[in-house]
């Protein structure tokens, strides 16, 4: 029997952005997308440094002050009458970013900085750091400090705590991202003292490619023993960054992983079996985020799809696995029955709405916001912006990527199959 195997290539594309009164609040930064991992604004800080707003550049040398263009994230908490513990889990095993999450040959070093501030009872916006600045990863210059787990405690904040005589009311946690040491950007290696590392095999220090590809890394944060919050951390190496296209400032990060499925598999095994729900294979997972928006819509949506265009606002073909010939290894410019076949992408959130949605390959932003019921609904979430009464939007989900055979596969002929899945995600605000 003949056996027919195809290779499918997840194409990342930029999304078009997107983006209670509660006791917890949470705002992302710009530090956790398309991070230039060879930039040298991500430093270090002291022991007692303090925020200043504003933006850092490359060559930042004032280790006595950190700028919100250096935060990841903020996460706190106000009118708490207990102290409220915050514990971050770095889920990588390592304080590396690695290429496309996997490839642990091309990976770099990272650190984080944990600067506790809080804010007082008839001071207005005023507000100071109230902790020693806590040290993690790779910027701490033992090697043996491989911490997996740390945790800080944030004061009470009904009225009931006090700093240097001042009611605290309002308490968060600044996530600094650290890139040190600095890369050569001539060589993409780590430098040390001034020195490139040339040690492939070096447990603390690795090398850097120049790539397109993506370097990643991640972590949780569980707060006050309850909810957790997962921190997916996204750079390139000196090529430009991956979404540079974004049109709203408001920006995204999106990681495809394909397992094993997407890279080969038998297309018969797919074959329609009475257009049965239950034929299909799982060639992948997705995980996507944005950072906080400003926005006092509580009704707002997101909304995910994937098409067969790169430009999330055309409409082109279905979606086609193509022959692809052993000589060019190309697939066919002109498809017929024994060189083509159609197929469908599943979506399945874990997170969100479960039920499966199905994708031929034409959908574009027009027909998804037409027809919403059809896009897989995200979760949008609505929080307290740090030190502020506004609102922020969030846009979050994961799930997984399904596939399944629709058109006839009994006259196809034998060979490998190529096809590109792409990726968008769209608002109704």
């Amino acid at each position: 029997m003949k056996k027919l195997f195809c290779i499918l290539f997840l194409i990342l594309v930029l999304i078009l952005p997107i983006f209670a009164e509660a006791q917890y609040f949470m705002e992302q930064f710009s530090a956790c997308f398309n991070v230039d991992l060879s930039t040298t604004k991500y430093i270090h800080h002291y022991d007692n440094a303090i925020w200043g707003s504003g933006s850092a550049n490359d060559g930042a040398t004032d280790y006595g002050m950190y700028h919100d263009n250096q935060i990841i994230c903020v996460i706190g908490v106000e009118g708490s009458k207990d102290k409220t513990p915050v514990t971050f889990t770095f889920t990588g095993q390592d304080w590396y970013y690695i290429l496309n999450g996997t490839d642990t040959r091309y990976k770099r070093p990272f650190g984080i900085d944990l600067v506790v501030r809080a804010a007082f009872e008839g001071q207005g916006s005023n507000h100071r750091t109230i902790t020693t600045v806590q040290h993690l990863g790779r910027q701490v210059n033992a090697p043996s400090n491989g911490e997996i787990t740390a945790s800080v405690t944030l004061p009470a904040t009904d009225g009931s705590e006090y700093y240097n005589g001042n009611k605290i009311i309002s308490a968060w946690l600044d996530v600094i991202l650290v890139l040190d040491p600095f890369v050569n950007k001539d060589t993409g290696l780590i430098t040390q003292n001034g020195s490139d590392i040339t040690n492939n095999d070096d447990r603390f220090y690795g090398y850097l490619i120049s790539s397109d590809s993506v370097y990643t890394s991640s972590f949780t944060v569980n707060v006050g023993g309850g909810g957790n919050y997962t921190y997916n951390l996204q750079g390139y190496y000196i090529n430009n960054p991956l979404g540079s296209s974004n049109t709203s400032g408001f920006t995204s990060s999106i990681t495809v992983a394909p397992n094993a499925n997407a890279n080969s598999f038998e297309i018969k095994g797919l074959k329609p079996s009475n257009d049965s729900e239950s034929n299909y294979a799982t060639i992948g997972n997705y995980y996507y985020t944005t950072n906080s928006k400003r926005n006092g819509n509580k009704n707002a949506k997101a909304y995910f799809f994937v098409s067969s265009s790169p430009d999330g606002s055309k409409s082109l073909d279905p979606f086609l696995l193509k022959y692809v010939s052993p000589i060019s290894g190309q697939p066919v410019s002109s498809e017929n029955k024994y060189n083509s076949v159609t197929y469908e992408v599943g979506l399945k959130s874990i997170t969100a709405d479960k039920e499966i949605r199905w994708f031929g390959g034409t959908d574009n932003y027009s027909t998804i916001r037409g027809t919403l019921t059809k896009a897989l609904q995200a979760e949008t979430s609505i929080e307290k912006g740090s030190n502020t009464s506004n609102d922020l939007v969030r846009v979050h989900d994961d799930g997984e990527i399904l596939l399944r055979i629709k058109g006839n596969v009994e006259d196809l002929s034998a060979g490998r199959y190529r096809s590109n899945i792409y990726f968008h995600v769209v608002t109704d605000f």
